[in-house]
């Protein structure tokens, strides 16, 4: 009984071995944690509604963070 599941199980792993590598490798790229980082900017804030002055001059640009 055993013989036959490992049999099974061999032949499948003799057939496929390209296949189970390529899984292994893409599992491998997605969990293995790199001593890389990506910045990246982020959105633009516009600070004018949150900053209040005493004298309401009118701008025509924008305050922006």
């Amino acid at each position: 009984m055993l013989n036959k599941i490992y049999e099974k199980i061999k032949n499948f792993i003799v057939s496929n071995y390209k296949f189970l590598i390529a899984i292994l490798i893409i599992i491998l790229l997605f969990y293995v944690e790199l001593p890389y980082l990506i910045y990246k900017s982020g959105g633009i804030v516009d600070l004018s509604d949150r900053v209040k002055t005493e004298l309401n001059y009118k701008s025509d640009g924008t305050l922006s963070m």
